[in-house]
């Protein structure tokens, strides 16, 4: 597998949640990245984990105050529509991290002497109906409507009947309802000890309390 001699360590594009326990989800995700798993998984020479931290917590404020672009319905919010349309119940498990902690973890992680196959950062645990009400508490009228388990599944397995769009909207929510976005908790809080000591991840009450101070702040 190693064409380059000089690599060592190696950190693949995960950036997902709980890839342990589902490694099919995102479905998008699963015809090109495990591959690689396996390929990794089946050799000796190059050191290597899957990061993971759930959704990119920056999609919580608006796209002016952020790095990341909008991937417009693929994500539950989206500022420019004024709209919030909620995966499933709103009641499943999931986790945010911030893309600047997720980028902070993983420098700390390279000067660690050894790495686990898996490993998981969590800046909050929570669910999408907590985040409705975090919003809302800030002034953020959004339009609301929930997409239930059953539509999802429905245009995920009959994608030749409904626009590709659609169909990456709909496995996304379908990463959401399922409770995979969520990342281990007890294997995110044994790495923050193991890993990152010291390193304190931002929640989303704080960036979205940072970008009302400073509303041309990006955080």
């Amino acid at each position: 597998m190693q064409e380059e001699p000089k690599v060592q360590r190696f950190i693949p594009s995960e950036y997902i949640g709980n890839v342990d326990d589902y490694p099919e989800q995102p479905e998008f995700y699963f015809a090109n990245h495990q591959p690689i798993r396996d390929a990794l998984a089946a050799q000796k020479d190059i050191e290597w984990t899957l990061f993971n931290l759930g959704w990119l917590a920056d999609y919580v404020v608006p796209e002016k105050n952020r790095y990341i672009r909008n991937i417009d319905d693929a994500h539950p919010v989206n500022f420019n529509d004024k709209t919030m349309i909620i995966p499933g119940a709103g009641d499943e498990p999931i986790t945010f991290t911030t893309a600047r902690d997720g980028a902070r973890a993983i420098a700390h992680l390279f000067n660690a002497p050894a790495w686990e196959p898996v490993t998981y950062v969590s800046g909050e645990a929570t669910t999408w109906n907590q985040v409705k009400d975090l919003l809302a508490k800030h002034g953020h009228q959004l339009r609301l409507s929930y997409r239930p388990t059953a539509e999802l599944v429905d245009i995920v397995s009959n994608p030749t009947s409904h626009t590709a769009d659609d169909v990456t909207a709909a496995q996304f929510g379908m990463w959401s309802a399922s409770g995979s976005t969520r990342v281990p908790e007890e294997k995110a809080a044994a790495h923050k000890e193991k890993y990152f000591a010291g390193l304190r991840f931002q929640s989303l009450e704080e960036i979205i309390s940072t970008t009302e101070r400073d509303t041309e702040t990006v955080i």
